[in-house]
Order: structure tokens, then sequence, then C-alpha cells
């Protein structure tokens, strides 16, 4: 009965120890001060009245993209304005379209 309670005290602390999560990671390239690859571009300089992104009848100009990007937490806005941005507006370009798919099903 003294081996199992003893036993115990030593395991309770390991079995703590590794229960606990990793530290998170960064998700992108440029967040929390990880460098960018040098291949890595900055968003072009576009005019904000320009329209970037057209699905069906919605239409996104510059201005409005910097305006969800800004709404976004700092390591996807970081990924938004660099080297993601393309996957970014992909999955901007699928929300529409799924948005627009629930309007005509009127879910």
């Amino acid at each position: 009965m003294k081996f199992i309670s003893n036993s115990l005290f030593l395991f309770l602390p390991v079995a703590g120890l590794l229960a606990q999560a990793p530290p998170p990671r960064p998700l992108t390239p440029g967040a929390q001060g990880v460098a960018l690859p040098p291949n890595a571009t900055a968003a072009p300089a576009v005019p904000p009245d320009r329209v970037i992104i057209t699905v069906g009848e919605v239409r996104i100009t510059a201005a409005q993209y910097n305006q969800i990007v800004e709404s976004l937490p700092e390591q996807v806005r970081n990924a938004a304005r660099g080297p993601s941005r393309r996957e970014f507006a992909q999955n901007l370009v699928r929300i529409f379209v799924l948005a627009d798919e629930g309007r005509n099903r009127k879910l």
C-alpha cells in the first residue's frame, strides 16, 4: 500500500508536466519577429478606389480590402498584406461565394 502511494507522488507531477501543451508557434513566416524570406514581396501600391476583387455583383476596392485586413488580428494582418495575400484574397472570395449561395437558397 505504501508503495502505491509513493509511486503516485512520483507519477502525478510527471503526468502533469507531460500533459502541458507546447508553446504556440507563429502562424505566418512574417509574424512575431520571424524574418521573411528574401523572395517575399510586399503588396504593390494600388489606388484606393481601384476594384481589386469582383465576385458576382460585389466589387471590393483596395480601400475596402484594407478595412477588412485592419479588422483582423495582427498575425493574420501581416500575412494578408505580405506573402499570403493571394491566399487571403481567395479565401475572401470563397466567403462571398458561400454567402451569395446562402442568399440564393434563403438560408
